[in-house]
């Protein structure tokens, strides 16, 4: 119920920023930090819950979201291992979103760093 909570809150912030600031992704850094390392020691669904919350917020940044990216592909990549099925294709459709929002030459650049 913790994480389901904390996700929650996380996706009202992200939404009151973006409401009340257009350039919000100067702030990304500073909540990516906590939210990160999250998706590690959620459970599936909460996990279905925070690749949402990313594809939601983040994808649309575009190359904005380029600083954040190696740390976000390094958080997300996990995910490929997990057991439940529908995890392992939304990480892979998070990670060909991310691809298309950054470009292939960031997009394999943060993969390398991440590997």
């Amino acid at each position: 119920g913790t994480h389901k909570i904390a996700l929650g809150v996380y996706n009202l912030v992200f939404r009151l920023l973006q409401m009340n600031n257009n350039s919000w992704a100067s702030d990304i850094a500073t909540f990516s930090s906590g939210l990160f390392p999250f998706f590690q020691y959620c459970g599936c669904q909460v996990k279905e819950e925070f690749l949402e919350l990313i594809i939601t917020h983040y994808l649309p940044l575009g190359n904005q979201l380029i600083p954040c990216l190696p740390a976000l592909v390094t958080a997300i990549l996990p995910g490929l291992d997990e057991q439940d099925e529908k995890v392992q294709k939304s990480v892979e459709h998070l990670l060909c979103g991310l691809c298309d929002a950054v470009g292939t030459k960031f997009f394999f650049s943060a993969m390398w760093i991440s590997i």
